[in-house]
């Protein structure tokens, strides 16, 4: 795929393939950078089906901080067996890309919370 794109792009740039470089999402001439062509600009004309993946690397943050509070207290009624969880949490989360899943993850948190400080009294 490589060496067709770059074919594509010389025959728009007028010039031998050898002489093209690609780099940023653009081809451009070795001796003039400031003759330019974007990936898109040289995928659309081409009769074949093309398929380009494009990966790109975000650093994380040097500090990266996740803050939960979570106060779990459950009331048990010994004539029933039924259990109440009572109390109060707060997530700072940051941007939720999936709220079924964000809120999967808090759900599992609190019921592990519950488990663990269930069997703190039995």
């Amino acid at each position: 795929m490589r060496k067709n794109l770059l074919d594509q792009a010389a025959r728009m740039l007028e010039c031998a393939r050898r002489k093209i470089e690609f780099d940023g999402g653009k081809f451009y001439l070795r001796q003039d950078p400031g003759q330019q062509l974007t990936l898109r600009r040289v995928v659309a004309p081409s009769d074949e089906h093309l398929q380009v993946t494009v990966y790109e690397d975000y650093p994380y943050p040097k500090i990266f901080l996740i803050s939960a509070r979570k106060w779990p207290r459950s009331k048990v009624d010994p004539e029933t067996g039924s259990v109440q969880c009572a109390g109060r949490q707060r997530h700072d989360v940051g941007t939720i890309i999936n709220p079924i899943t964000h809120q999967g993850q808090i759900d599992g948190a609190v019921i592990m919370v519950w488990v663990r400080e269930s069997w703190k009294s039995w």
